[in-house]
């Protein structure tokens, strides 16, 4: 009923979370990281990486196939976004600041 999370502190603050299931090699490097103070690697595998990039591709198959289904397409964009976002500039430079945004206004900051 619960979903493992492993959260990982350094100096007292918060520097790494995992969500989910994790293979010992994976959890070695997350800690490996954590411990010289690098960034977590990245969590999507390359196995995962085409399995969803094969996804998008069929979805937006099917979704140009059945006469232009504007859902299918889509949802294949964002299923080919989720394999792909880790590496986008554009992302990169946006996510800190919109994390900083929902941090701000965080019911518990609010009084």
């Amino acid at each position: 009923m619960s979903i493992p999370t492993m959260l990982g502190y350094r100096g007292g603050e918060l520097m790494m979370r995992k969500v989910g299931g994790q293979s010992m090699p994976a959890l070695r490097e997350w800690f490996m990281a954590l411990e010289e103070g690098r960034p977590a690697p990245s969590g999507i595998r390359p196995f995962d990486r085409y399995l969803r990039g094969g996804t998008a591709l069929i979805l937006a198959a099917i979704g140009l196939s059945s006469g232009v289904s504007i859902w299918l397409l889509v949802l294949a964009g964002l299923v080919l976004f989720s394999a792909i976002y880790d590496r986008c500039p554009i992302y990169k430079a946006l996510a800190p600041r919109i994390k900083a945004l929902f941090k701000r206004q965080s019911p518990d900051t609010i009084q």
